[in-house]
Formats: structure tokens, C-alpha cells, sequence
């Protein structure tokens, strides 16, 4: 099968729409209220060494993903238990993702709709842009994310005279504690979820940085987050934010200019199903690449559709209700810790120990 390559831009892309993805339909740092800005930059800067540890892993072995590596460094035995754990990591994730996409979907636009119908919809579109190759999503996210920016600094724009200033304050008024409690919950959701591109990564193109890609795609999707964050807070009051399931949907329907323009939220919901579709792909490509290495498949793309279907129906019963499903973001933390940041550590010494054996015995 022919090696798919994507440029250092559509990389950034990818993972700038990655990291916004879900993220927007669920919110995140609730703890922090009114500090949940300060909770987002922690969790940007504790995620950053993770980044490049990511990073590293991938420039030790250029032109090779997670998989391969694993492989390689661990042998036959022990880098199939390595690709298994990372490729059940990410299969269980993108059924997380669709789960938030069906429960947003469902609650706001058809409450008599089927989950299973609104999740079909989503696997159907994901599956044809994972057989279309990374290369053809790397293209769609460049147009898509700069879609996305430009109706996010409209609403900001037409929200203007919906934002007090008074209920970002006072700043720090519980202490550091919440804050940081919901730092740590962002590092894992979203931003170091990102891990799932060491996978993605290994397409590449030849001399480009993988720190690039990672720096570049922390900022951008961090900075989104950011800002949105900062006018759900400006536009309802943390009050009004902690009984919203969806805080950004709740903030963009309260826009309305005149009697000619209202109803922006469904702009809203466009920008959340698209930037979700985007990681419900990279989940469902990691996860097929992962078990075509684990039972040799040359082509990952010949089990594409199968892994969706089981991914849609673990989507349906992972949880039982909308309440459980926010209570799972209090434990996923705890949960991706092995994944997030063991065991990629585990891979990195083991990385470098092999590249550092391998020099003597080339020269």
C-alpha cells in the first residue's frame, strides 16, 4: 500500500481541530468557575513536556507511527502488548466522542431521534474519510479550521453586548486548588489525547518537525479553547454555566441582532459536529492502523468498517444516561494516565536506549 504523507501545515490542522473537537460540546475546568482561563494555560504548559516527549519518539524514528516503533524497540511479544493497549486506548475513545456527539445532537436539535441513527450517520461519513487516506482529511482541515475560526470570531463579535466583565471576578477567590484540579483534568482531556498522534504523525512528510506540528496545534487549539472559554464566562456568569450541559451552545443562542438575525446556534452545532468528526476519524484510523499491525493486515483500510461498527455500538452502551457521561469526565483523568503519559514514557527510555545501541554497531 502506497505511504500516505501530509505536510507540517495539514498536521497542525489536524490536531488544532482534534484538540477542539469534542471539547466544545463538553466544556471542561467547571471546577476552577470563574478561573477556568488560568486553568486552561496551566494545563497548556504541565501537557507541553508530554508534547515533547511525544515528539521525540517520532523523530528518533522518522517515517515510522507508534506501531512500528513499538515494535521495533519491544520485539514481535512485547510490541504487540504495547500496540494493543494504545490501540484499545483509542478505540474506546473515539466511542467516548461519538457518545458526546449523539448526546449533544440528540438533547439540542432531535430529542426523538435515535442515538444509534445520529451515530450510524457520523460512523458512515468517518469511515469514507478514513478510506480516503489522511492525506485527503490533512486537505478538508486546512479549509475546515479556518471555517471554524472565522464563525468564532463572529459570534464573539456579535456577543460583545452580552458580556459583563464582573462575572470573570474576582480572580482566584477559591485559591489554586480548583484551578489546578481542573488543569489536570484538561491535560487529559483534551490536550494530552494528542498522544494519538504518534500514530497520525508517522505520515509525515520528510524533514518536517513533529515539534512543530505539536507546538504548532497545542497553541492554535488552545488558544480556541481559551477564548471560548472567556466568553461562555463573560456571556452567562459561572452560575448560569454550571447548569448548562452545553455551555457554548447555551452562550451562542443568546445572540440575536434586530428581528432579522437570530437562531446563530445553529451555526454552532455545524461548527461542533464538523470539529468532532474530525477526532471521531482519528480514532477510528488510529484504531484500524493499530489492529492491522496487530494481525497483519497490509492495509488498515480493509478493517475500517468493521472497528466503526463496533466503535458506534460501544458508544451506545458506554453510558446510560447524560449525567453519567459528566461524571466520567471526573474519572477519565485517572483512567488515560497510563496511556497519556506511562506508557509513553515506558516507549521513550526504550526509544532512546535503542537508537543509542544501534549507533556503535552502524559505524
Amino acid at each position: 500500500m502506497k505511504k500516505e504523507i501530509i505536510s507540517a501545515k495539514q498536521g497542525v490542522t489536524i490536531m488544532s481541530m482534534f484538540i477542539i473537537g469534542s471539547t466544545l460540546i463538553l466544556g471542561g475546568g467547571k471546577k476552577a468557575s470563574e478561573d477556568t482561563w488560568i486553568a486552561i494555560i496551566i494545563s497548556m504548559i504541565m501537557v507541553l513536556p508530554m508534547l515533547i516527549i511525544y515528539a521525540r519518539i517520532l523523530s528518533l524514528f522518522p517515517g515510522k507511527n507508534l506501531f512500528e516503533i513499538a515494535e521495533e524497540v519491544f520485539g514481535k511479544i512485547f510490541g504487540k502488548v504495547i500496540i494493543l493497549l494504545f490501540t484499545l486506548y483509542f478505540f474506546y475513545l473515539g466511542a467516548l466522542v461519538i457518545r458526546n456527539v449523539t448526546e449533544f445532537v440528540q438533547i439540542v436539535s432531535f430529542p426523538e431521534t435515535p442515538q444509534f441513527f445520529i451515530a450510524f450517520s457520523i460512523g458512515l461519513l468517518a469511515i469514507y474519510m478514513v478510506k480516503s487516506g489522511i492525506e485527503v482529511l490533512g486537505r478538508l482541515t486546512e479549509s475546515l479550521l479556518y471555517l471554524i475560526i472565522l464563525i468564532a470570531i463572529c459570534t464573539i463579535f456579535l456577543s460583545i453586548s452580552k458580556m459583563e466583565s464582573i462575572n470573570i471576578k474576582p480572580v482566584l477567590y477559591d485559591g489554586w486548588k480548583p484551578v489546578l484540579e481542573s488543569g489536570f483534568s484538561l491535560f487529559a482531556f483534551p490536550f494530552a489525547e494528542t498522544v494519538i498522534f504518534t500514530v497520525v504523525l508517522g505520515s509525515l512528510k520528510q524533514n518536517s518537525k513533529p515539534y512543530k506540528v505539536y507546538i504548532g496545534g497545542l497553541i492554535i487549539g488552545g488558544a480556541f479553547i481559551l477564548i471560548i472559554s472567556v466568553r461562555n464566562i463573560l456571556i452567562l456568569g459561572i452560575s448560569n454555566m454550571l447548569i448548562h450541559y452545553f455551555p457554548t451552545y447555551s452562550a451562542v443562542s443568546l445572540i440575536e441582532i434586530g428581528d432579522f438575525l437570530e437562531r446563530i446556534e445553529t451555526i454552532a452545532v455545524i461548527v461542533f459536529i464538523l470539529s468532532s468528526f474530525v477526532k471521531i476519524s482519528i480514532c477510528l484510523f488510529s484504531a484500524s492502523m493499530g489492529f492491522a499491525s496487530l494481525f497483519n493486515f497490509k492495509d488498515h483500510t480493509q478493517i475500517t468498517a468493521p472497528i466503526a461498527f463496533l466503535m458506534l455500538n460501544l458508544s451506545i452502551i458506554v453510558y446510560n444516561s447524560i449525567m453519567e457521561m459528566f461524571e466520567w469526565l471526573d474519572i477519565y483523568p485517572y483512567y488515560a494516565i497510563p496511556f497519556q503519559i506511562i506508557l509513553p514514557l515506558i516507549v521513550w527510555i526504550a526509544a532512546e536506549v535503542k537508537t543509542k545501541s544501534r549507533i556503535p554497531s552502524e559505524g
